[in-house]
């Protein structure tokens, strides 16, 4: 009985991984240092996300924002709690599956200011679920594109998307590449692309438009360089 107890152990340990990444986020115009994401990861033994908590922090190590994101209820389309302390702003996504909705909501200084329930759908994505989707893709050949819908939170809405593999600028590196499906929206967003190490399938740069808002308050594209405590 004892023997059958720690073999239990020894599989719960083993199935789900507890990890820690840190992104340097560097502006694409000037490649300065913005910010600093402090990801805490639990994965299951696919290497597919289960529940991810980030601190943001500005160059000197101050926090100034945090999210929790918990793929319990759906790999692809997590429930997010998202909070800013120089805006006061607070973005929450809840999936409802009773109903087949995405909740989606904004706050600023405690009061409410939008909300939208989104119909879900077989190819929603949204956050950081596009990890596990691109991690559940990961075969896909080189300039081979898969099409999808896209949640984007702080938008309240989700738009149609596709993603194509092409080759890595290094060996053993894959890339995708994001792109909105429609024509005006890929001339007006920058595309999103993320590099991916194809013999771990870690993450390890990711470009385009951040989930974080300058201190102006606008829009900005940055360059994030994933890094990994060694074992």
């Amino acid at each position: 009985m004892k023997t059958h107890s720690i073999l239990w152990i020894l599989i719960l340990w083993n199935s789900a991984q507890a990890l820690e990444v840190q992104g340097y986020a560097r502006s694409r115009d000037n490649h300065k240092l913005i910010y600093i994401e402090k990801h805490h990861f639990d994965v299951d033994e696919k290497g597919l996300n289960k529940f991810i908590s980030t601190d943001y922090c500005d160059p000197d190590g101050h926090i100034f924002a945090r999210a929790k994101v918990d793929f319990s209820r759906n790999s692809l389309v997590p429930d997010i709690q998202f909070e800013d302390d120089r805006f006061g702003l607070k973005e929450t996504q809840i999936l409802n599956s009773a109903e087949n909705l995405v909740h989606l909501s904004q706050q600023k200084k405690e009061a409410l200011l939008t909300e939208k329930n989104i119909s879900m759908n077989s190819t929603m994505v949204s956050g950081q679920g596009f990890d596990n989707y691109i991690k559940s893709n990961f075969s896909l050949p080189e300039k081979e594109k898969l099409n999808f819908h896209f949640v984007v939170l702080s938008k309240l809405n989700d738009y149609h998307f596709f993603v194509v593999a092409e080759s890595g600028q290094r060996p053993n590196e894959k890339r995708f590449r994001l792109s909105p499906d429609n024509l005006f929206l890929r001339l007006l967003t920058p595309n999103i692309q993320v590099t991916y190490d194809t013999r771990t399938k870690n993450l390890l740069f990711y470009e385009g438009l951040s989930n974080i808002l300058a201190k102006n308050g606008a829009t900005q594209e940055v360059e994030i360089t994933y890094e990994r405590p060694p074992p």
